[in-house]
């Protein structure tokens, strides 16, 4: 795979496991900052990596450091510390992504080194999430149409993409892919339909080379609200759509 299609494979991965206002990792003050500096043409980034949810520094991520302007992709990784440098040679805007096995992607952190004249620090610091065996996770804006097993939309399908690249960085992992409706319509007919989705997921998954085995599907019908909106309750469209979800699960996976 060439940096490009690398880098525009990260771009769509799960927003939600990342949000903006995200604590400070543990350490000294300074590890929270990205460096910014430039010395006799040369510019270098220093920043971290850090668990989302323990605050503490991750070794060994891959940090993928890709010009936006020309595709140049650098890959360096963080030490024992979280910590990362790198030397860039062009005035341009880069892309920062951190990957690692068993973890998300991290968000992408965009920083532009043009009109540097010298050291620059942001305020920010770049968390990474660790996959948990157990833990379902939803896809976020997955849609079918209406009574079918079509994605209504385009963008569905960068969703299921992500989740491919999950299996495809993680052989060992095994997914159970659920799908679940609201509560209005027959039972089973909620039911067959949510299987007929799974399936769907699961075979499109296949068809980009992961082993079937790796995938369970399951179509949960209504039987799983995330909310009171059971059958013969009154409720709004917006409760009805929390329940409209596809999910993902690590039912398999050597920690």
């Amino acid at each position: 795979m060439d940096s490009s299609a690398i880098f525009l494979s990260l771009i769509f991965i799960f927003s939600l496991f990342f949000p903006s206002n995200s604590e400070k990792p543990k350490g000294e003050e300074h590890s929270s900052y990205l460096t910014l500096s430039k010395t006799e043409g040369i510019y270098r980034i220093e920043g971290m990596f850090f668990n989302i949810d323990t605050k503490e520094p991750v070794s060994g991520v891959d940090v993928i450091i890709t010009n936006i302007n020309n595709d140049f992709t650098k890959r360096i990784s963080t030490n024992a510390t979280g910590r990362f440098s790198a030397k860039l040679i062009d005035e341009s805007v880069y892309a920062i992504v951190g990957v690692k096995p068993k973890y998300f992607h991290s968000p992408i952190k965009n920083v532009s080194t043009i009109g540097w004249d010298s050291q620059v620090k942001i305020n920010t610091n770049i968390p990474i999430k660790r996959i948990e065996k157990g833990r379902s996770y939803l896809i976020e804006k997955l849609e079918f149409e209406i009574n079918d097993v079509n994605i209504s939309d385009k963008k569905g399908f960068q969703k299921i993409d992500n989740l491919f690249e999950i299996l495809r960085r993680n052989p060992d992992i095994i997914l159970e892919i659920g799908v679940h409706t609201d509560s209005r319509g027959n039972d089973m007919y909620n039911l067959q339909l949510s299987q007929e989705r799974a399936d769907m997921v699961a075979n499109y998954l296949a068809n980009k080379g992961i082993n079937k085995n790796r995938l369970k599907a399951i179509g949960y019908g209504e039987t799983r609200p995330t909310n009171h909106c059971t059958n013969s309750v009154k409720c709004s469209q917006t409760e009805h759509i929390q329940n409209r979800r596809t999910e993902f699960r690590v039912i398999e996976f050597d920690q």
